[in-house]
């Protein structure tokens, strides 16, 4: 039998009709496939799209913040400019300022200089009045122990004064109550009795015997005579 035979016409289209039903749906296969794989690619591209836009807007952002950097920077090297004039003026000035205190420094040591020499001749001064206080103080005591001398000295002689004074004075009155013939020429006047002789001759030993402060040899010699010429004469 030949092959023609074998297969109906109707068989044949059966089979032509699988056949396509089976290439169709590998096409739609295919077709989900791509149709899967374009949303696929869509998405991609959505998300490359949208990552663009933030890219695109992140690069606006940073090139208004550079611009915005750029002129701050400008800003900053204008001010930079300026503080760097400050600087230069400031620097004049301390020059200036270093100049001055160089010659307020130089006129200080200057002054210490001179002031370093005028204490030394202060001190040089000083140990010459000290000298000269010191030889003037211990003329000064000397002189003090001298006037205190002459003090002690003049006491005596105010009371040897004193008891001459006394002494005239008791001579006037016995002169003016003697009646009889005073006996003695100077220093007995108005003695009349032995016992009023001793006494007269003692008080004027006490004045004017030479180990007093007033005392004198002569005038001692006087006294003695006198008084043993009135001894002899009271003893008769």
């Amino acid at each position: 039998m030949s092959r023609n035979n074998l297969f109906s016409n109707e068989s044949l289209d059966q089979i032509f009709d699988w056949q396509i039903d089976e290439e169709y749906k590998t096409a739609l296969r295919e077709i989900e496939k791509e149709k899967i794989k374009l949303q696929q690619e869509i998405r991609n591209f959505e998300r490359y799209k949208h990552n663009v836009e933030r890219h695109r807007k992140k690069l606006e952002h940073d090139i208004e913040k550079i611009n915005q950097e750029r002129i701050e920077f400008v800003e900053a090297v204008h001010v930079f400019e300026e503080e760097k004039k400050e600087l230069k003026r400031q620097k004049d000035e301390f020059e200036e300022e270093k100049r001055k205190f160089e010659l307020q420094k130089r006129e200080l040591e200057r002054a210490q200089r001179e002031h370093e020499d005028s204490v030394k001749s202060f001190n040089q001064h000083k140990e010459h009045q000290e000298v000269f206080f010191n030889n003037k103080f211990r003329i000064l005591e000397e002189e003090l122990k001298s006037v205190a001398r002459q003090k002690d000295k003049l006491a005596k002689q105010k009371a040897f004064y004193e008891q001459v004074s006394m002494f005239d004075r008791e001579q006037r009155e016995l002169v003016q109550e003697e009646q009889t013939v005073m006996r003695g020429e100077k220093f007995f006047v108005g003695v009349e009795s032995m016992k009023s002789l001793k006494k007269r001759y003692k008080d004027l030993l006490k004045i004017y015997h030479p180990d007093n402060l007033n005392g004198d040899t002569e005038t001692i010699k006087e006294i003695n005579r006198e008084y043993n010429n009135l001894s002899q004469d009271f003893s008769e």
